[in-house]
């Protein structure tokens, strides 16, 4: 059921109010919430060096 929220939220169908209830009655784990409102930061890029003329 995790994959269903995180896709519907991330398709914009469930808000953030919407996943917080979804807790509250005992659908979604607060861990599951958490990884669909706080999703893991990406690394950042890493520094291209631009070649010298």
């Amino acid at each position: 059921m995790f994959e269903i929220y995180e896709s519907y939220y991330n398709m914009g169908l469930f808000t953030d109010a919407d996943i917080k209830l979804f807790v509250e009655v005992g659908d979604l784990t607060q861990a599951d919430a958490d990884k669909i409102l706080k999703p893991a930061v990406a690394a950042p890029a890493q520094p291209t060096t631009q070649p010298q003329a």
